[in-house]
């Protein structure tokens, strides 16, 4: 931390005392305060810009708060991992303020590598991920505010956070197929009462086990509370019972298309091998997209867009990413049992979750 001028400090320690600060900063420590506090310790004129930045974010004048974040970094400066944190923090605030929600999940993402305490990072982190299909890195970041808010203060707010958090987690673990954690945790977090959406989490835990009378009692709770997704969940737990949902319950590749694909492939292999061997670390655009646009009739049900990724090795291998779709996975290993001999013995074809 750079130390400013003694007449700033005694000027902003003035107005830090007086009482529309003091108001203002007891607001923001109540939101805050495990990753506001350790920042610039004992230095009132950081402290002066910080009400200034976070008072700009709530009346959404991110251009102003940006332009302070600017004036403290130069005046009281940026060097401490406890300052790096808050710094992103705030990068973060502004850019979810604003609506960038990827830009938000990077600054959240890089205030985390800062060693702080403060549970709100990872929890949106994780809830920006878990509604983006990005399971892994989801539950890793639920993983990381669960012990956060089981280290808060005993009280109805945190009661509330620990079993809403607890259930969200459980829902990203029956996700990933992970049942009996989900259980575990859903067992968890009803113990501590009303959670907002367990009975949802529930339900589609129960479907996907099959358990067809405690799946109804989830969905009786959801329709005695009125819950507006009443008919969405209950459709979903269908589905997941009759075998149709794609991403619990494997389904039918349309074997034309597949048959189809590996023709394309080998009429155009002279092309994409040339593109695969050009690339660094990243497989080009021009090898991606027509490989994804012919790869994707193959799967006539829902499912993530096509991801995959080349080694960095010496052989040609491909790997597609399944996102934990069970329907997806089983499509790649169909499609990937059909490929002709020819074309397996100069390419290698692999599915991962």
């Amino acid at each position: 931390m750079k130390k400013p001028a003694a007449i700033a400090e005694a000027i902003a320690k003035k107005a830090f005392h007086s009482a529309p600060f003091q108001q203002a900063w007891q607001i923001h420590l109540q939101a805050f305060g495990p990753i506001l506090e350790p920042a610039y310790p004992g230095c009132y004129t950081a402290k002066v810009y910080l009400i200034n930045i976070l008072n700009k974010i709530s009346r959404r004048d991110l251009a102003g708060a940006n332009e302070t974040m600017e004036t403290l970094v130069k005046s009281c400066g940026c060097d401490t991992a406890e300052e790096k944190a808050l710094h992103w923090f705030l990068q973060g605030l502004c850019r979810e303020v604003g609506g960038d929600r990827l830009g938000m999940f990077s600054a959240y993402l890089r205030a985390g590598q800062y060693g702080h305490q403060f549970y709100l990072l990872p929890l949106k982190c994780a809830r920006f991920a878990h509604d983006d299909g990005e399971l892994d890195v989801a539950l890793s970041e639920y993983c990381k505010a669960l012990p956060l808010i089981r280290a808060l203060p005993d009280g109805p707010n945190r009661t509330k956070l620990l079993g809403s958090t607890l259930t969200n987690t459980a829902s990203c673990m029956t996700y990933m197929h992970r049942c009996e954690d989900a259980e575990a945790l859903l067992a968890e977090a009803r113990a501590m009462g009303s959670v907002p959406r367990m009975e949802a989490a529930e339900a589609v835990l129960m479907a996907v086990l099959n358990r067809p009378e405690a799946l109804d009692s989830c969905l009786d709770a959801l329709r005695q509370a009125n819950d507006p997704d009443y008919d969405h969940i209950r459709a979903l737990t269908l589905a997941i019972l009759e075998g149709r949902d794609p991403h619990f319950c494997p389904q039918r590749v349309d074997e034309a298309a597949v048959a189809a694909f590996w023709q394309w492939f080998a009429d155009q292999e002279e092309t994409l091998r040339h593109l695969y061997d050009q690339h660094d670390e990243e497989l080009p655009e021009a090898f991606i997209a027509p490989l994804a646009e012919h790869l994707a009739p193959c799967f006539p049900f829902a499912h993530p867009p096509i991801e995959l990724c080349g080694s960095q090795e010496e052989e040609r291998e491909l790997t597609f990413f399944c996102g934990y779709h069970r329907a997806l996975a089983a499509g790649y290993a169909a499609v990937i049992d059909a490929c002709p001999a020819e074309i397996a013995s100069r390419w290698q074809f692999v599915a991962e979750a």
